[in-house]
């Protein structure tokens, strides 16, 4: 659902596929276009509730990400506790998800063609300074996995265990990046939904469970990357491993 954009590895693990359905971004226009009180008051009650739902979300992440930190920071985690850890985080997004959805739908049904297009119209901008935002936080990201593909390489005395963690860093920046990517960036079909005030359930539902696909497909990657550098690393080498670890989460 994209609630937050922020390009921690913390927000793509845990709160990448979060979209709230362009929700958020209706309650001016809402005010502005609608012209019913009572649909005005009612579509603002449903944008009401999912700013609620939101600032829940934002809390629970808050708790999950300090409970990842935890599990990658320490050398003897095994790939049963990632797993319990990603199944109880990837059953609350897709109950948070879900639950998005029937509010979009009951705030479309109150809106007419006319008011929803101008509605979109008035967001448009703002739509498209975010995409400009994300092709700088991007950038600014790729910097960041670069820097700690090389860390991690200085991180082993061993020269081969250096290649070796050095290559499983740089395999797993690589598709964390093209996740983010894929993430941040709506292809066409996507904003077809998202911009159709007529989307369906199924339309919208499918749409979100596309992006967990996605992003439930990094979790393999870190528990990966931290089982191959686990095993590399003395216990001095992961304290430093540990460090670089911390800085992407």
């Amino acid at each position: 659902m994209l609630i937050g954009a922020a390009l921690a590895l913390l927000a793509i693990l845990l709160g990448g596929p979060s979209n709230d359905l362009l929700i958020l971004k209706l309650a001016k226009p809402v005010k502005q276009e609608v012209v019913d009180l009572d649909k005005k008051e009612e579509i603002l009650n449903e944008i009401k509730a999912v700013k609620k739902l939101s600032k829940t979300y934002n809390k629970k992440t808050k708790v999950f990400t300090k409970e990842l930190r935890q599990l990658a920071m320490d050398q003897s985690t095994d790939k049963a506790a990632f797993d319990a850890f990603y199944a109880t985080v990837v059953e609350y997004e897709i109950e948070t998800n879900k639950s998005f959805i029937p509010h979009r739908i009951a705030i479309q049904e109150n809106m007419t063609q006319e008011e929803w297009d101008a509605a979109i119209s008035s967001i448009s901008k703002a739509i498209k300074k975010s995409k400009k935002t994300n092709d700088k936080i991007l950038a600014k990201y790729k910097k960041t996995l670069d820097k700690f593909d090389s860390k991690i390489r200085e991180s082993f005395e061993n020269q081969d265990n250096s290649e070796k963690a050095g290559l499983a860093a740089e395999e797993f920046s690589t598709s964390v990046y093209d996740l983010v990517v894929k993430i941040l960036e709506y292809d066409q079909s996507e904003e077809e939904v998202l911009l159709n005030n007529e989307a369906s359930y199924e339309d919208l539902e499918a749409l979100v469970e596309e992006s967990n696909e996605q992003w439930v497909s990094s979790f393999v990657g870190l528990s990966s990357l931290h089982t191959e550098l686990a095993a590399l690393a003395t216990a001095d080498e992961w304290k430093h491993v540990a460090k670089e670890l911390k800085k992407i989460i």
